[in-house]
């Protein structure tokens, strides 16, 4: 019996490094997710941030050219500069949408960006051009900026800790 036992010992402790490596792999593969996953957002949001400002840009130089111009190039002008417009725009929401479905909005954090976006979209879904003024938007830029770093940060610690059985 005392054999037994003792011969036992060495695939009890096989058994139980195997499940501690088993715990430490899907670990890793965990903590890899959230560094991928706030890699992701944080270059998103660094776009989207980029294309929101460029698009309000690209309005307001269109306004500007379009009054000094005149009313009989106001046509040329427009024609002239709103693929470059479109382009920005669509970009814009393209990098909007892929943030949103990167979030939770069971998260107050993540809720910040996605109502930030919200606006933002409202925003340069403009009904009057002189109404465009990239100043109405930093502050939701702001915001989108100062909740993703909050994010990226706790998921950082998350992605940091020790294994702990």
């Amino acid at each position: 019996m005392k054999t037994l036992i003792l011969s036992s010992i060495p695939v009890l402790i096989a058994i139980i490094a195997w499940f501690a490596a088993l715990y430490q792999v899907k670990s890793n593969i965990i903590s890899n997710a959230r560094i991928n996953w706030t890699n992701n957002l944080r270059d998103l949001v660094s776009e989207y941030i980029v294309s929101s400002k460029t698009t309000v840009l690209l309005i307001t130089n269109i306004s500007k050219k379009a009054l000094r111009a005149g009313e009989d190039k106001i046509y040329e002008v427009i024609e002239n500069n709103y693929e470059n417009y479109l382009i920005e725009s669509n970009k814009t929401e393209i990098t909007g949408n892929k943030i949103l479905l990167l979030l939770n909005p069971k998260y107050p954090e993540h809720k910040i960006i996605i109502n930030s976006i919200n606006e933002v979209y409202k925003y340069l879904e403009f009904e009057d051009i002189n109404d465009i003024d990239k100043n109405k938007i930093e502050p939701f830029l702001q915001d989108i900026i100062d909740a993703s770093q909050r994010i990226i940060d706790c998921e950082w610690q998350k992605s940091k800790r020790l294994f702990k059985i």
